[in-house]
């Protein structure tokens, strides 16, 4: 296991609300911490399942892989060891468990609440009230690898996408019928394929961001629109580098917010061989309006270990050998602190 983060990691073990605070280069980019989820382990409905090998196996524990938030800043938790997917409110209160005797690695949620699970090349789609209401497969020529930088989403038009790190494919079209508004397809194997972009979505239709690496101490941020070069003249952004005397274990796009900020997940790795895990903020021109480093220490293995909603609130899951903890990072302004 990495090495505790001192004073922030004890604060979130012991389960306290930590009000942490984070200022950058802008007043109005200051943001607030605190422990939105404490979930124990166990197998009650608002609890999570943990997975312990017996004393003498080389077997990692295995808790919660992976997460994921909705518009209205629910967050839902896949409880991997009891095969559950978990509701809780924007306020972290267990609302419900809505899929049963399922596995997955990735989960996402549309606008209309339905939930889709990615399990191997396969998709499976729950109506808001825990239904399994459609299955999808995806194209076994779209290779597809368990772990890190590998999700299920919804574009700006409500098509059904995976993503492999930096390329994705579309799988499910959404399309409107006089029958039913945004129904969906299943694209054939080969459509599927065909559909390959590069780059991760923004927050408008056709706009992409893509993490090119230069070498282990340089990497940028690159605009795509309409899945073409930012020299474009309708670009706003210009290339972003980002740069480190330490080296880069990963770096992943987070999402952009309803204020057009942009978000990038960092793996920065020390001399002392620790990975410091980091979240940089951007604005269209390329300033850095926040940079906000996150405990990084974990009892299991996690997948997606952050989240960020249409506000631009950040959302951290960790696991400890107490239990389940998302602590949210708020954006507030200066003054309402004072």
């Amino acid at each position: 296991m990495k090495k505790i983060l001192g004073f922030v990691w004890i604060l979130i073990v012991l389960g306290f609300v930590w009000n942490g605070y984070v200022m950058a280069n802008d007043a109005t980019n200051l943001y607030k911490s605190r422990v939105l989820i404490d979930a124990q382990w166990g197998n009650d409905y608002d609890k999570f399942g943990l997975l312990i090998g017996k004393k003498g196996q080389e077997i990692e524990p295995i808790g919660p892989l992976t997460f994921t938030v909705n518009d209205k800043e629910n967050i839902y938790i896949f409880d991997t060891v009891n095969r559950q997917v978990k509701k809780f409110s924007a306020e972290g209160v267990y609302e419900e468990t809505i899929a049963f005797n399922v596995y997955g690695t990735s989960i996402c949620v549309d606008k209309g609440e339905n939930l889709y699970i990615l399990n191997g090349h396969t998709i499976m789609q729950y109506s808001n009230d825990g239904l399994l209401t459609n299955t999808y497969e995806i194209s076994k020529d779209i290779d597809l690898i368990e772990g890190y930088g590998q999700n299920v989403f919804c574009d700006m038009e409500g098509n059904l996408c995976v993503n492999k790190i930096q390329e994705i494919y579309i799988v499910v079209t959404s399309v409107e019928t006089k029958q039913k508004s945004n129904s969906k397809k299943l694209l054939s194997p080969s459509m599927q394929k065909e559909t390959k972009k590069w780059g991760l979505p923004g927050n408008k239709l056709n706009d992409y961001f893509a993490v090119k690496w230069i070498d282990s101490h340089n990497m940028t941020i690159r605009a795509l629109y309409d899945n073409k070069d930012l020299t474009l003249s309708r670009a706003p952004l210009k290339e972003i580098s980002t740069k480190t005397q330490d080296s880069f274990g990963g770096v992943l796009f987070l999402g952009q917010d309803n204020h057009d900020a942009i978000y990038i997940e960092t793996e920065r790795i020390t001399s002392d061989n620790y990975v410091h895990l980091e979240v940089k903020k951007y604005d269209l021109k390329g300033n850095m309006l926040a940079e906000i480093e996150l405990p990084n220490d974990y009892l299991t293995p996690i997948y997606k270990k952050i989240a960020i909603d249409s506000q631009g609130n950040i959302y951290h899951l960790l696991t400890t050998p107490e239990g389940v903890i998302v602590v949210k990072w708020q954006q507030i302004l200066e003054k309402e602190d004072k």
